[in-house]
């Protein structure tokens, strides 16, 4: 069967085409929505601008087609072969891409808005601009989560996606919409997370050492247990946030926000938080042997059994501040 045939079949009603073979196919702008092409052979085919909604390409080969600017919405891609195929544009909003292999993939400002992407494979693909708003990437109870190493996620829209426990080392990140992200237990070492909004992201147990976080937004969300060992994190905003328990050790917090913060138990030993606004910051019981807390806004901080004697306060605002021993500071 060629191209032109399964147009011709499908305008008289036929919709299983399931196994078929067409090695480059010809379907630019083709309308064949809902149609079954489950484990068919359609390498180097040209689907550009086509009608593919609710299409079946479960485990077919599609590696090295073009999709830009088709609609895939709610189509079915469990298992497929999308290496190196060129989605730049495409929408595949409510699309189960669960298992699929996108390693190469151009996926530049594809719409994935709530995608199945639990485990499938991303690695070294293009997500620069695309949106992800609400996409699952993780199994649920489950080691299993979607492969994203080496991917590009430039201002990518990720808002409310589950990333927990995903590889994301050395991702670019940068200027990524992430609010209200679940990345618990992710593995961000190494990524670039500039300008990025993390606002309300859920971060706990996360792994973010050596990671880039300058100027980002942080504000509400949850690093409880996390590390950010080395971490870059100057002129950033973390007001309300949890980094209780957190490891900071060495870090770079210069210029930040942590207004009404919580680093109770945090270990920030030997990190610089030069000029950081801690207002009302709750650091009980944490550990900030030579730290850097030089020109900080400390008023009305909670330092109850803090490790502060080595730190350095030079310039500090510590006005209201409960201080490790319980007393009230006083001018």
């Amino acid at each position: 069967m060629d191209s032109k045939q399964l147009l011709q079949q499908y305008a008289t009603g036929k919709t299983n085409f399931q196994s078929i073979r067409i090695r480059s196919a010809d379907l630019l702008e083709a309308d064949l929505i809902g149609v079954n092409l489950a484990k068919a052979e359609l390498s180097s085919g040209n689907f550009m601008m086509a009608y593919l909604t609710r299409v079946d390409f479960s485990e077919a080969n599609l590696s090295n087609s073009r999709f830009s600017g088709a609609n895939l919405n709610q189509s079915k891609l469990v298992s497929a072969r999308l290496n190196n195929a060129d989605l730049h544009g495409s929408s595949l909003q409510g699309a189960d891409l669960r298992s699929a292999q996108l390693t190469l993939a151009n996926l530049l400002d594809a719409n994935l808005m709530d995608c199945d992407l639990r485990n499938a494979n991303l690695s070294g693909a293009n997500l620069s601009g695309a949106c992800l708003r609400g996409a699952n990437l993780r199994e649920e109870g489950s080691n299993r989560s979607s492969n994203l190493r080496g991917a590009n996620l430039h201002q990518t829209d990720l808002r409310g996606a589950n990333l927990s426990g995903a590889d994301l080392a050395r991702v670019d990140l940068s200027q990524a919409d992430l609010a209200d992200a679940t990345l618990r237990g992710a593995d961000l070492r190494g990524a670039n997370l500039r300008g990025s909004n993390l606002t309300g992201a859920i971060l706990s147990e996360a792994d973010l050492s050596e990671a880039i976080l300058d100027n980002a937004s942080l504000v509400n969300a949850r690093l409880d247990r996390a590390k950010l060992i080395g971490a870059q994190a100057n002129n950033s905003d973390f007001t309300s946030v949890t980094l209780a328990d957190a490891n900071l050790k060495h870090g770079s917090f210069i210029g930040a926000v942590m207004v009404d913060a919580k680093l109770a138990r945090c270990d920030a030993s030997r990190a610089d938080l030069t000029g950081v606004n801690l207002q009302r910051g709750i650091l009980s019981e944490g550990y900030f042997a030579r730290t850097n807390l030089s020109q900080t806004n400390l008023t009305e901080a909670i330092l109850i059994r803090a490790e502060i004697s080595s730190a350095n306060l030079n310039g500090a605002d510590l006005a209201g501040a409960t201080m490790p021993d319980g007393s009230t500071y006083r001018r």
